[in-house]
């Protein structure tokens, strides 16, 4: 994970301007946004860091799933008698 934050002096106020980049590889996810004072920015930051990982967190499971309902020809049908051989036989 990496964060930048900067501030601007706008029209009588300041404005902090920020980018997170975040994810499992490399920090491959970036985020930017603003907020306009320091305590919005590091709540905006966290809660885009729990929506990445909630994310990845999502894809995993679904990809665990996958993998689980997916070709299943070496395991067998849900019937089959997995005492059996592919031929019947029994070993």
């Amino acid at each position: 994970m990496k964060i930048e934050i900067f501030d601007v002096w706008q029209n009588g106020r300041t404005v902090y301007f920020w980018t997170l980049y975040d994810g499992p590889a490399d920090c491959s996810d970036k985020v930017t946004g603003y907020a306009t004072t320091l305590e919005e920015t590091v709540s905006k930051i966290l809660e885009w860091r729990e929506r990445i990982g909630r994310d990845y967190l999502e894809s995993t499971i679904d990809e665990t799933t996958n993998e689980r309902v997916g070709n299943c020809s070496s395991i067998g049908s849900e019937h089959s008698d997995h005492r059996l051989r592919d031929d019947g036989d029994s070993e």
